[in-house]
């Protein structure tokens, strides 16, 4: 039995206007190519000898205490350690410890550096594209604001839904402190919130 389906009687049904109501969504292809690249990441990081978990309250200790590092008194006290026997007596520093700890430093300086400009890279382009489309959003909701003065116009759920966040956008945003100016190139300055 062929039956023809008349598109104008299919009954669609309401579209909400509340973001919390809509179904939660399936893994999107984004969140699995991310959820790939932090198994990576992972992978490549537990391949790193002697990788330790950040404790806070050690992080503090260490961070004050990374001033006194110097290459150059780690190999002087490794050669003072070697050429004198009273040294090593003592059994304080292991000299061919101390100098593989100096390889392991330099070697995974490297990869903090590489680690810390991605980190930038990221944290920009996620910046960009929230505001490349936050600023289309504005755009459309200003639109909608217009059409939605025609007395034909189906907006009216919508530009209230818009307004209610854009408004609580607003009232944010006033109660946090101004930007700093940040310098152009040409030395005009511009508020970064602009």
């Amino acid at each position: 039995m062929n039956q023809s389906v008349n598109p104008a009687v299919v009954a669609i049904p309401p579209v909400s206007t509340d973001p919390a109501s809509s179904p939660s969504p399936t893994v999107t292809y984004y969140q699995q190519v991310a959820s790939e690249i932090v198994a990576t990441i992972e992978a490549a990081l537990a391949r790193m000898p002697r990788l330790q978990i950040a404790h806070p309250a050690k992080a503090r200790y260490l961070r004050f205490r990374q001033r006194f590092y110097s290459p150059v008194l780690i190999t002087t006290a490794a050669v003072a350690v070697e050429s004198n026997p009273e040294l090593q007596d003592i059994n304080l520093l292991d000299a061919e410890a101390g100098r593989s700890n100096l390889q392991y430093v330099e070697a995974f300086s490297e990869l903090e550096a590489a680690v810390t400009r991605s980190l930038g890279n990221i944290r920009f382009t996620l910046q960009s594209v929230k505001w490349e489309t936050t600023l289309r959003a504005l755009q459309t909701y200003q639109i909608a604001k217009t059409m939605v003065r025609d007395p034909n116009s189906t907006l009216a759920a919508h530009v209230a839904s818009m307004k209610k966040v854009v408004s609580r956008r607003q009232r944010r945003a006033a109660a946090t402190p101004a930007s700093p100016t940040v310098p152009e190139a040409s030395g005009v300055t511009l508020d970064a919130a602009a």
